[in-house]
C-alpha cells in the first residue's frame, strides 16, 4: 500500500470543494492508497509539506490546484525524488496541459494520479531561491502578475491579467530589458521570456514550437518593443503552434540567462512574483518525477 499525501490550498482561487476532495480520495483510495490530506493555511506551507515528505514516508503528492500550488509543491520536491501528481484546478493549468493531463476532468486526473506512469521533468531556477516548471519571466506579463485584481482574476480568468499588463504598460511604459545568456550573447527588448514548456498563458496558445519539460536547457524568447506593441499580430502564429519566427523576436537554447532593466521590473515564475531585475535564471541541476497518463 502506498502512502499518499493529497495537498491543496483552501485560500488559493479554484480551490476544491469538500466532494471533489472526497472523489479523489476515492479514487486513490481504490488504487490502494493510503491517503492523508493536508490544507494549507499560510504561505510557504504547500512547500514545507512537500519538503517534509520523504522523510516521513510519503510515496507520492498529490497537488489539488492551480499553477502557483504545484509551483509551491515541486520548490519543496526539488532534489527529492518524490513523485508530484497533479489534479489541475487553476486558471491556466499549463502544466497539466504540456504533461497531457485530462485537465479540466478531475475525476479522470485523479485516476492518473492513482495509476499513472512516471516521467522525468526539468526545472528552472531563479536567484537559486525559487523555483518554476514552465516559464519564468519579465515585462508585460510581470507587470500584470504584480497588479491583479485577485477577485476579477476569479471571475474573468485572463481577463483580469490583460486589464492589469494594460495598466501597468501606461503607469510605467514599456520595460526596457536586456538578457545575457550563459554563452555571452546578448539581447534587448520589452519581455523576456524563459520557457521550459511550450504553452503560455492557457492551453491552447503556445508560444514556443519546441520548449521541452525534458530538456537540459532553457528556451529563451525575447520580444522587442515594436512585437510587444504588435502582441494582436503574434497571435496567429501563437496559435499555430509557436513565435520563434515571428518579426521582432530572438529566440535561443540557453542553460542560464541573467535578466537587467533600466530599472527594477518585477519579475515572475509560474504565476507568482518571486522577485525583480536583475535576476539570474538557470536550468535546475535536478530533475523531477511527475505522474503521467500510461500511453496505450
Amino acid at each position: 500500500m502506498r502512502n499518499v499525501l493529497l495537498l491543496h490550498n483552501p485560500a488559493a482561487g479554484g480551490a476544491p470543494t469538500p466532494d471533489l476532495l472526497q472523489m479523489v480520495r476515492r479514487e486513490l483510495a481504490f488504487a490502494d492508497c493510503r491517503v492523508e490530506t493536508r490544507a494549507s493555511e499560510r504561505a510557504g506551507e504547500i512547500t514545507a509539506f512537500c519538503r517534509d515528505a520523504s522523510r516521513n514516508g510519503v510515496d507520492r503528492i498529490v497537488v489539488c490546484g492551480g499553477d502557483g500550488t504545484v509551483r509551491e509543491a515541486a520548490k519543496g520536491l526539488r532534489g527529492g525524488r518524490v513523485p508530484l501528481a497533479l489534479i489541475p484546478l487553476g486558471t491556466s493549468n499549463i502544466l497539466g496541459w504540456e504533461l497531457g493531463l485530462p485537465v479540466g476532468n478531475p475525476r479522470a486526473c485523479a485516476a492518473v494520479a492513482a495509476a499513472g506512469t512516471l516521467r522525468e521533468i526539468g526545472l528552472g531556477v531563479v536567484d537559486e531561491a525559487e523555483v518554476f516548471t514552465f516559464c519564468a519571466s519579465a515585462g508585460p506579463d510581470s507587470l500584470a502578475v504584480e497588479g491583479v485584481d485577485l477577485n476579477l482574476k476569479s471571475e474573468k480568468g485572463g481577463v483580469a491579467y490583460c486589464r492589469s499588463a494594460l495598466v501597468g504598460m501606461l503607469e510605467r511604459g514599456l520595460p526596457r530589458l536586456s538578457a545575457r545568456t550563459g554563452e555571452g550573447e546578448r539581447f534587448e527588448g520589452a519581455q523576456i521570456l524563459t520557457l521550459r514548456a511550450r504553452r503560455y498563458g492557457t492551453g491552447s496558445i503556445k508560444v514556443s514550437r519546441s520548449a521541452d519539460l525534458e530538456a537540459s536547457t532553457l528556451r529563451l524568447m525575447v520580444l522587442s518593443r515594436s512585437a510587444v506593441l504588435g502582441l494582436p499580430r503574434l497571435l496567429p502564429a501563437a496559435l499555430r503552434g509557436g513565435l520563434e519566427d515571428s518579426p521582432g523576436v530572438t529566440w535561443r537554447d540557453t542553460r542560464s540567462v541573467r535578466i537587467e532593466g533600466t530599472e527594477s521590473w518585477p519579475v515572475q515564475a509560474d504565476g507568482d512574483l518571486v522577485g525583480n531585475t536583475p535576476a539570474t535564471i538557470r536550468c535546475a541541476d535536478e530533475s523531477l518525477p511527475v505522474v503521467v497518463p500510461i500511453r496505450g
